[in-house]
């Protein structure tokens, strides 16, 4: 007590005695964890599997436990894996401790280089040229190609695959793409074989006549050889397969000699025209009938002559035979023509040069009371006497463009306005005709504009938009108001029958409730003409 004045403090009950120590160890273990590891940002979306220990870094702690976004793994392969980002986890526990570690990563596709199209690929004597970029499937273009194996000498462009050489045999070239920074190069071989064509050589043509009534059909330039099958054929009938390359012949017509190579399958083949000149002579007529307005301006033509032998003369109904084919200033009638060869053999044959007759054509629409809507489609059939086909020229007033034509006889368009349409037909004769049709086209378009529609995002109308069948050229302006008049939605240059871009019952984003509204739109018809559309929605769930 440090006060002078008051009471003083004692202590008692003091008491002395020995101190007694005892000593205790106690082990405490301790566990140091490491969940680190190291992988790259971007793994090659190839098939082969990925070991995530692989990852570990050395003083990792392993035994531990991988997720790949949160899928227990010991192995995965990137190839399965979308390409969105990742994350990669490893994680170690001990008793009551645990280490982490996570890394996110993405996949990077892998380059194609294809899959290539083996093939055998015959070639006549000389230089052939292949593209090789055609032999592989699903390949990456900007690889490049290189020899692998097969005769030297041959050429090819290391970018676009351009093949060329002179030698049979068989080929390997290889197409690498480039892997990028993330993936190894790719590599596929294409293998092919190459074999030369054998020659068939025939004369281009021979020729039967009383005197030669048979020819031997052979060439010098044919390949010969123990593996060599000859096939001949007949006006494309096969006669015969044999191993002579000569084949005699008694009867006009084309034959064809097919070298084949049953080594290779390669083939070869020639033709000879052989023509008999004691056959019957052929010829054809061609008749231009006279025009309306000069009736002896008919002609004859004889044409395509053939069979017998030249030179050709020709009469015109017994009179003296000349080497004239061409016979004008006709009348009408009856002719009879005779073709004589160098041989004197005659051919006849007889045409009729007709009348001048006026053809007719008439005009149906398809449009009732030829009257449409403005955007509507109409169809006009033509009914002519000839046919259209028959006729020399015909041509509308004002013109429709050929790719409104639908037939040989019916044109479909979308007129735009009222119009008085001429349609003149002129004949092989110089006879013309015409037919007329005046079509209405109302004023304004047929516009369909829902009464209702539910923004619920069923896929199933969630968007107020105006409907048409072509009328409408573009929608100036559409705006939506509500009960008490205020803006809720404006746009301006819109597109009909386009609902991605139609009111979808929100205003600053949000949802309006549900009741009626009421639209105004500025429509542009196709005519160039302004119209205004208005009237009420209703907004349901």
């Amino acid at each position: 007590n440090f006060d002078p004045f008051g009471n003083d403090f004692a202590l008692d009950d003091i008491s002395f005695r020995e101190i007694c120590v005892e000593e205790a160890d106690v082990s405490v273990p301790v566990s140091t964890l490491s969940a680190a590891f190291i992988m790259p940002s971007v793994l090659c979306a190839l098939t082969d599997p990925v070991d995530t220990n692989d990852y570990l870094t050395a003083d990792a702690t392993p035994g531990g436990f991988w997720t790949v976004d949160g899928q227990p793994v010991t192995t995965f392969v990137p190839a399965e894996l979308d390409a969105n980002p990742h994350t990669l986890m490893y994680s170690i526990s001990d008793a009551n401790c645990q280490a982490t570690d996570a890394q996110d990563f993405t996949t990077s596709q892998p380059p194609a280089a294809g899959t290539p199209n083996s093939f055998n690929e015959c070639f006549d004597a000389g230089v052939i040229s292949l593209d090789l970029s055609n032999a592989l499937s699903g390949g990456e273009p900007g690889g490049t190609w290189a020899y692998l194996s097969g005769p030297t000498g041959a050429t090819i462009d290391p970018v676009n695959g351009q093949f060329s050489t002179d030698t049979e045999g068989a080929y390997q070239y290889t197409y690498t793409v480039d892997g990028g920074v993330f993936c190894p190069d790719i590599s596929a071989v294409l293998a092919f074989d190459l074999f030369e064509n054998p020659v068939a050589d025939l004369p281009s043509s021979a020729a039967l006549d009383c005197i030669v009534d048979e020819v031997e059909l052979v060439g010098a330039n044919t390949s010969i050889g123990n593996n060599m099958l000859y096939s001949w054929f007949e006006n494309g009938v096969l006669l015969d397969n044999q191993f002579q390359r000569f084949l005699n012949v008694n009867e006009a017509g084309t034959y064809r000699l097919v070298v084949t190579d049953e080594d290779t399958g390669c083939t070869d083949e020639a033709t000879t025209e052989v023509v008999s000149l004691v056959d019957d002579i052929d010829f054809e007529l061609t008749t231009i009938p006279a025009v309306c307005e000069a009736a002896n301006t008919g002609s004859i033509s004889v044409q395509n002559i053939s069979g017998g032998s030249m030179p050709y003369l020709v009469s015109l109904d017994g009179e003296t035979f000349t080497p004239a084919t061409d016979f004008t200033s006709l009348s009408p009638g009856n002719y009879t023509l005779t073709v004589q060869d160098a041989g004197g053999c005659e051919q006849t044959a007889s045409t009729t040069l007709p009348m001048p007759q006026q053809p007719e054509v008439m005009i149906e629409s398809s449009a009732e009371d030829n009257t449409v809507g403005l955007g509507e489609s109409v169809t006009f059939n033509v009914i002519s006497n000839p046919p259209l086909s028959l006729l020399d020229t015909f041509f509308w007033q004002p013109a429709l463009a050929d790719s409104l034509r639908i037939s040989d006889k019916q044109w479909a368009f979308v007129p735009t306005q009222t119009t008085d349409y001429l349609l003149t037909a002129v004949d092989a004769n110089g006879c013309t005709t015409t037919a007329s049709l005046a079509l209405i086209v109302r004023g304004e378009g047929n516009v369909f504009v829902p009464n209702a529609f539910s923004p619920n995002e069923d896929g199933s109308n969630d968007r107020f938009a105006l409907f048409d069948n072509g009328s409408i050229a573009n929608i100036n302006s559409l705006q939506i108001f509500d009960r008490w008049g205020a803006v809720v939605y404006a746009r301006t240059n819109l597109q009909a029958n386009d609902t991605t871009e139609g009111w979808d019952g929100r205003h600053k984003g949000q949802l309006l409730p549900t009741g009626t509204y009421i639209y105004a739109a500025e429509v542009q018809w196709i005519n160039g003409q302004v119209g205004q559309l208005q009237g009420a929605v209703h907004l349901v769930y």
